[in-house]
């Protein structure tokens, strides 16, 4: 089984709780979400297959359509970059350019 894990989702759902508290409070909430992650697909560790995908700063979509996700004024939550390198340093998380995670996981999930 291979486990395709959009981390944009994890990291602002993570950092964004953690508002607040100290940046170990977002990390420990990653580790703990991504750990749920593979416990509710019925394993005990992820295995060498299983990819995480985190967004590049580039997007194809802003080429066609310059204002896409312009109504998302909000500030991005103040751990989500510590939050990001922690997927990166310790789940391996791959880092998408060109277009988002969740373009990342449809390509990979249909190979």
């Amino acid at each position: 089984m291979i486990i395709l894990v959009d981390g944009d989702i994890v990291c602002h759902r993570c950092a964004a709780s953690a508002e607040g508290d100290p940046v170990e409070v977002a990390l420990l909430r990653t580790e703990n979400q991504m750990n749920e992650i593979v416990y509710n697909c019925g394993l005990r560790t992820l295995d060498g297959e299983d990819i995480t995908f985190l967004s590049g700063e580039s997007n194809f979509r802003y080429d066609i359509y310059p204002e896409y996700k312009a109504n998302r004024k909000q500030e991005k939550p103040r751990w989500l970059q510590d939050c990001r390198e922690y997927l990166v340093m310790q789940w391996g998380a791959k880092i998408t350019e060109g277009y988002e995670a969740d373009d990342a996981i449809g390509i990979n999930a249909m190979a």
